[in-house]
C-alpha cells in the first residue's frame, strides 16, 4: 500500500537471542581480570583449581570480521544490528549471514577432527647447534672409533664453509625436478646413502624426536601415529629457488600413500632471503621465514601436509642446509583409518571458522573449561604446549581458525560458590 512515505536505504535484520551458554560466560566476566593479570602465559593464584581457554576478538581494522566474511556487504552498527547497503536501482538486496552463538561456536570446536594449521615453522631449540654432522664417502682420512665418518674430511663444519660446500657438492646432484633451481641433494631414493647421513652428538636423536612430536601437534597430528624418516640432505646455494609445487606425487617415500606431511630441519646456516611459500588451493598462505642473524647459531624448522603447495623465493647470499623428512601415517596405531590431509583440514576447521566470524561484537569471547590442572609455572613457560589431550586439541583449534582476529590465552580462575 503506498503511503508517499520514502522507502528505506536500508533493511535491518535483528540479532539472534543470547543462548544459555551465552549468559553462562557473561555470568564468568569476572576471569578477565585475571586474564589481564595473567597474560597469555597464564599466571593467577596457585591455588586456582580451573582452567579456561578464553579466545577474545581483536579488532584489526575499521572492519568487521563479519563485513569482511561477506565482502562488506553487511556491517554491524552500534545498535547491535546488521546493516544491508541496497544497491542501486533494481534487484533485492544481498542477505546477510545469519549471525552465530556461543553455543554455535562450542558446537563447531567438539566437531572439530584435525585442530592444527597446513603449516608451521619456528626455532627448534631443543637441538644442538652443533649436532656434528657426518656424511660418509666424502673424502677420505682417518677414521673415528665413536663415529662411520672420518674425524677431519667427513665431518661437515656448521655454518658451512667453503671447504665443505666443495665436498658436499662432490658428493651430492642437482635436484632433477623443474620445480627446484641450483639446489643440490644427498640420499634422495638412495636408502644406502641416507644411512651415511649420521650426527655424533648423543642428544641430537632425542631432541629429533621432540621437534617432530612438535611439528606433528602443530598440524594437528596424533604424535603416536606418524612416523618421521629421513628423506635427503638439501644444499641451496645464492640463486637457488623453488617454483611452487606438490610433493605428494614424487617418488619415494614422499609418494606413498602414507607419507601426512613433510618436516624441514634447517641446519645453523647463514643466508639471506629464501622464504618459503606454503598454501593449499590457494588458500591460507603462509610466509615462513628461517633466515636471520640468528639461524647461524641454531636449528629452526618448518613442517606442512604433503598436499599443500610450496615455493621458495630465491637465496640473496649465503647458503642454506637442511635435512627433509616425510612425516608416514601409521595405520595400525591410528584410531582412524584415514589418513590425515590439508583437504580435510580445511573441511574440519571450517565450520569453527566461520561460527567464530560471525559472531555479534557483544559475544566475542569465548571461555572453555579445560579437563586438566596445570602449573603456573608450566603456562608460563609453555603456553598451549603445556596442555595435554582435548585441552590441547581445543586450544589449537580456537588458535588456527581464530588466525589473527583472534587472540588466545590460557588462564586460571577459582569456582566461587
Amino acid at each position: 500500500q503506498k503511503t508517499g512515505r520514502t522507502m528505506p536505504r536500508t533493511k535491518q535484520v535483528r540479532r539472534a537471542s543470547p543462548s544459555l551458554l551465552t549468559a553462562a560466560a557473561a555470568s564468568t566476566g569476572g576471569s578477565q581480570s585475571g586474564r589481564s593479570s595473567g597474560g597469555s602465559s597464564g599466571g593467577g593464584d596457585d591455588s586456582a583449581d580451573v582452567g579456561i581457554l578464553s579466545a577474545e576478538w581483536r579488532r584489526i581494522s575499521n572492519k568487521s570480521t563479519a563485513a569482511t566474511a561477506t565482502n562488506n556487504a553487511a556491517a554491524l552498527n552500534s545498535t547491535g544490528t546488521f546493516t544491508i547497503p541496497r544497491k542501486k536501482g533494481k534487484g533485492k538486496a544481498p542477505k546477510a549471514p545469519k549471525p552465530t552463538t556461543r553455543w554455535d561456536v562450542f558446537k563447531a570446536l567438539r566437531s572439530v577432527e584435525i585442530p592444527g594449521s597446513i603449516c608451521a615453522g619456528g626455532e627448534a631449540d631443543q637441538l644442538p647447534a652443533a649436532p656434528g654432522l657426518c656424511i660418509s664417502g666424502i673424502g677420505a682420512g682417518r677414521k673415528s672409533s665413536t663415529s662411520s665418518c672420518s674425524t677431519s674430511s667427513g665431518s661437515i663444519s656448521l655454518p658451512l664453509i667453503d671447504a665443505s660446500v666443495n665436498s658436499l657438492r662432490d658428493a651430492a646432484q642437482l635436484v632433477s625436478d623443474r620445480s627446484y633451481h641450483n639446489i643440490y641433494q644427498i640420499g634422495d631414493n638412495d636408502i644406502k646413502v641416507r644411512k651415511g647421513i649420521t650426527f655424533r652428538n648423543p642428544a641430537w636423536d632425542g631432541a629429533l624426536e621432540e621437534v617432530t612430536h612438535e611439528a606433528c601437534v602443530q598440524l594437528g597430528l596424533d604424535p603416536s601415529c606418524v612416523v618421521a624418516r629421513l628423506e635427503r640432505l638439501m644444499l641451496f646455494e645464492k640463486g637457488s629457488y623453488m617454483d611452487d609445487h606438490r610433493e605428494d606425487g614424487r617418488s619415494g617415500s614422499r609418494g606413498k600413500n602414507n607419507v601426512v606431511g613433510t618436516v624441514m630441519i634447517q641446519l645453523p646456516s647463514e643466508f639471506t632471503g629464501g622464504t618459503f611459500r606454503v598454501s593449499y588451493k590457494g588458500n591460507d598462505e603462509y610466509n615462513v621465514e628461517l633466515g636471520g642473524p640468528a639461524a647461524a647459531f641454531g636449528c629452526r624448522f618448518m613442517c606442512y601436509y604433503a598436499d599443500c603447495t610450496v615455493g621458495m623465493e630465491k637465496i640473496k647470499s649465503g647458503r642454506r642446509l637442511a635435512l627433509e623428512y616425510s612425516l608416514c601415517f601409521d595405520d595400525d596405531n591410528a584410531s582412524s583409518s584415514i589418513t590425515p590431509k590439508a583437504g580435510l583440514l580445511a573441511a574440519s576447521i571450517g565450520p569453527l571458522r566461520r561460527s567464530l566470524s560471525l559472531l555479534p561484537r557483544s559475544d566475542r569471547m569465548i571461555a572453555v573449561p579445560l579437563d586438566y590442572v596445570y602449573e603456573s609455572v608450566s603456562l608460563a613457560n609453555h603456553g598451549i604446549g603445556a596442555l595435554m589431550d582435548d585441552d590441547r586439541r581445543a586450544a589449537q583449534a580456537l588458535k588456527v581458525a581464530g588466525s589473527s582476529s583472534w587472540k588466545l590465552f590460557v588462564i586460571e580462575a577459582k569456582l566461587l560458590s
